[in-house]
């Protein structure tokens, strides 16, 4: 799928082969094809490399075998035992017996199931030679305590303060691409805070240097570390409550829309990106982190250079992303937008939900997940189509906080429906047995009346304030309960009520049965309205209406 896309021009193919990719103790340069497992060079053909290199491109997807195939050995016609002894090859080279890497889907074709990490294929940097212990340069009084990670940006270090004890993490640049990406990191901070002052939405950026090598940047240490450390010391991900993991989805979803609100892209969210903190009140807070891959929508809206950065520094695209949360159409060499943010939200929002942060999301996996809302949640936030997802993440946020009314809005439309069904076979029965003088243009009507109630509900619902949602269960009463219920002649053993004396004897009731109750009544009274127009009386119609 995005390999194909990107295969439209060179510069998309050069793209996607100037990476690195990292997963399950492997790396595999794509310009060179080298693949070191356990930091040895791997002795292996080039056709199991090109597929394992597509299989990467397309990781946590289902690849067919005439992909891979048209991929791998494009204008060949080729036997089926071609594809398996590569793969194979590729499995014995990995040391993946158990399939643990590239899993066979069976009458399908491979999907590499490993995360994956990807980095620029530059040339590797040299190591800064830290060790804890150490000063930080050019900050004396604070002391390296241990590394915290390292990738093609340089290597993050926990500090502390010799005096004070305050913690700190340091992020350094090993070279001018790591200087960028700082700089870039800065910018895009500084803009959050200018926009919004400081918040708890997403990590403080406190100071910097940018000056002297080694350039680095500092930030708050947050002692519950990002959210796959946070959730081990929990017992893993699925040992926490669901309810809190759909708050912490929820609540990704705010920061990341305020991002989105002050016109920056993230273009990175993953779990090592979001750091778990204790909030005010002791639950757990999300705090977004790490915008050195981020960008500006419209760097032209702010004031780059008033920030005291250029504009080439805010906005230039870099070459980060994790595959498994990088949306089809970005991995297809297509510029990243803020429905791009949302498809690594919702990959976010699956893997919280099934407890898992290692699970992609691959076909059929609404099997794992029980909630018919949530799984329109993953869909509505991870539809392969950019143009199907959803646009904004606060509007993710507010569906997965509004899940409880959204379940009992879902219930009080199935019970209306029920009712009409009921409403209509009770109708049917009385015709057949009782020849009751009820036309099809009764059960019209009284299923109209019906549904204006549950409108008027769901509308009520939606707008979730207390005093819509009392008129429409008001109305919803007296319809179902009052007018249809009291001319059942199952429930009231009468036959012969034409569908005019049922509705006018609710036209009768009405005044009084709403008195001082006006938007009640005038919910009644359209619905009344429409009844009448379903049997072709207008003139009783309009006098509701």
């Amino acid at each position: 799928m995005g390999e194909g896309m990107a295969r439209d021009t060179p510069a998309g193919e050069a793209a996607l082969r100037d990476r690195v990719w990292v997963f399950a103790g492997c790396r595999l340069d794509g310009r060179t094809l080298e693949l070191f497992v356990q930091g040895q060079l791997a002795r292996l053909e080039p056709k199991p490399l090109e597929l394992l290199l597509h299989l990467l491109r397309h990781a946590g997807e289902v690849v067919t075998k005439d992909e891979l195939q048209d991929a791998v050995w494009p204008g060949r016609i080729l036997s089926e035992s071609v594809l398996n002894k590569a793969v194979a090859k590729l499995r014995q080279a990995l040391g993946d017996e158990a399939q643990a890497v590239v899993k066979t889907v069976h009458g399908y074709g491979y999907r590499l199931v490993a995360p994956v990490r990807v980095e620029s294929a530059t040339a590797a940097a040299p190591a800064l030679g830290f060790k804890p212990g150490d000063a930080v340069p050019h900050r004396p009084n604070w002391r390296l305590v241990e590394a915290l990670g390292h990738g093609g940006f340089g290597e993050a270090w926990l500090a502390e303060h010799a005096k004070t004890r305050e913690r700190r993490v340091f992020k350094f640049a090993l070279d001018a691409g790591g200087l960028t990406a700082l700089k870039r990191e800065i910018t895009l901070y500084r803009v959050l805070r200018e926009t919004y002052g400081d918040r708890r939405e997403w990590v403080r950026l406190l100071d910097w240097n940018i000056e002297e090598a080694p350039f680095f940047i500092e930030a708050e240490h947050v002692a519950g570390g990002d959210l796959r450390q946070w959730a081990e010391a929990r017992g893993g991900l699925a040992a926490v409550p669901l309810a809190t993991r759909i708050a912490l989805a929820a609540q990704a979803a705010d920061a990341l829309s305020l991002a989105h609100a002050a016109g920056l892209l993230h273009k990175d969210l993953k779990p090592a990106n979001l750091i778990v903190d204790a909030g005010p009140d002791g639950e757990p807070q999300v705090k977004l982190s790490d915008f050195g891959s981020g960008r500006l929508l419209d760097p032209a809206r702010v004031p780059i250079t008033r920030l005291g950065f250029t504009g080439t520094a805010a906005g230039d695209d870099s070459d980060g992303g994790t595959p498994l949360y990088v949306a089809p159409e970005c991995l297809a060499g297509q510029q990243p937008t803020v429905r791009s943010d949302i498809y690594s939200l919702g990959i976010l929002l699956f893997q919280l939900l099934v407890g898992d942060l290692r699970r992609p999301l691959t076909p059929g996996w609404e099997a794992d997940i029980d909630d018919e809302l949530l799984r329109e949640d993953v869909h509505a936030a991870a539809a392969g189509d950019p143009a199907r997802r959803l646009g904004d993440a606060a509007e993710l946020a507010q569906r997965l906080r509004g899940l409880e009314e959204r379940r009992a809005q879902r219930q009080r439309e199935r019970s209306a429906a029920a009712e009409a069904d009921r409403l209509r076979a009770a109708l049917e029965r009385s015709r057949l047995r009782r020849g009751w003088a009820w036309s099809f243009a009764a059960v019209f009507a009284l299923a109209t009346a019906v549904s204006v109630g549950a409108l008027l509900q769901t509308r009520a619902a939606n707008r979730a304030t207390e005093s819509e949602r009392a008129v429409a269960a008001a109305v919803n009463e007296f319809l179902v309960t009052d007018l249809i219920g009291a001319a059942d002649p199952m429930a009231t053993g009468q036959s012969g009520i034409t569908v005019r004396e049922v509705l006018d004897r609710g036209a009768r009731s009405a005044g009084q049965r709403f008195a001082g109750q006006p938007r009640s009544e005038a919910a009644v009274r359209l619905a009344l309205g429409r009844a009448y127009l379903g049997v072709g009386d207008y003139r009783a119609a309009l006098a509701q209406l």
